[in-house]
């Protein structure tokens, strides 16, 4: 947490992702907001407090010479541009969830609320039909940890980025591709990378001891 603007983000990016999974969200007040704490905003995690706009993306990854695309989204509050930067949040989801789409709504309520770029993607192996990322499922191993740094690296690249305030948000197993990329790549391609918020993993209950 750099800054008290940072640490804001990550109490919205903590009540927002715990909204999206079975825990409870923080309580909120009687006129249906939840406040962040001395100095922060005060949000509705529903609709989103500022027009989002979406892009797809697709990032080329290379694993051992198998050459293959990543497929997801950048999704931005409408003020995030490239006069006017923004933090950004690569989201990790669990081994056996389609991030895109099925985040597109949750990444537009986090990026209109908290005023920051979300970038979603289907780990390699995982996705629906035509958003199926390529590659191998390998469940945390090579594969998923080299598209995790892939695609900070190139989100965070873009010019509507803030990428001195640049971090991920894990869910389930996607804890483990995540932590790895950092320990291998902490000091070079993701040396920027402010923070890791996780919300449930590696163990979310379950699916850990159901993995290969």
């Amino acid at each position: 947490s750099r800054s008290p603007a940072l640490m804001c983000t990550a109490w919205l990016l903590v009540c927002f992702m715990a909204a999206c999974g079975s825990e409870p969200a923080a309580t909120p007040s009687a006129d249906g907001q939840t406040s962040a704490g001395p100095g922060c905003p005060k949000v509705t995690i529903g609709e989103p407090a500022e027009a989002t706009a979406s892009s797809d993306l697709t990032v080329s990854v290379t694993v051992l010479g198998d050459t293959f695309d990543v497929r997801g989204a950048v999704v931005r509050a409408a003020s995030c541009t490239a006069n006017t930067p923004c933090p950004l949040v690569v989201v990790v989801v669990d081994r056996d969830t389609n991030a895109w789409p099925d985040y597109a709504v949750p990444a537009a309520q986090l990026a209109g609320n908290a005023k920051i770029v979300v970038a979603i993607f289907n780990l390699p192996g995982t996705g629906p039909g035509g958003l199926a990322s390529k590659g191998e499922q390998d469940f945390g191993g090579t594969y998923h940890v080299t598209a995790v740094k892939e695609v900070m690296r190139v989100v965070s690249a873009k010019k509507i980025v803030d990428n001195t305030k640049i971090g991920y948000v894990t869910l389930g197993f996607g804890l483990v591709p995540t932590a790895s990329a950092l320990k291998l790549f902490g000091g070079n391609s993701l040396k920027e990378v402010s923070f890791l918020i996780d919300v449930e993993g590696p163990v979310d209950r379950c699916s850990a001891s159901e993995s290969p």
